[in-house]
């Protein structure tokens, strides 16, 4: 059985929201991810943010909102705070925002 799949040969929910966060994003950038960037992005996924997937997309809408880019040391600057100020709702990205 492949690493990826469930038990029951379904993809597992993580690999399901992996792959809509990261459709999102090519939406949104334009343009075919680099490795740098799918690594970026399993990085505020998993370990060391652990950021849930609503709290990810705020982020990247609104560093590509201020930088007109994927900018990933603004990014991780930004994931780092949430992180610590766990911020671990869409209501409170925003609120952090404003």
């Amino acid at each position: 059985m492949d690493s990826l799949d469930s038990m029951d040969g379904e993809p597992a929910a993580s690999d399901l929201l992996a792959e809509s966060l990261l459709q999102f994003l090519m939406e949104r950038v334009g343009t075919d991810l680099s490795e740098a960037d799918l690594h970026f992005i399993g990085d505020l996924q998993f370990h060391p943010y652990e950021l849930p997937t609503s709290v990810i997309e705020v982020l990247i809408e609104y560093v590509l909102s201020v930088k007109g880019r994927l900018d990933r040391d603004f990014s991780e600057t930004i994931a780092k705070i949430w992180c610590e100020a766990c911020i671990q709702t869409t209501e409170g990205a925003l609120q952090w925002i404003e």
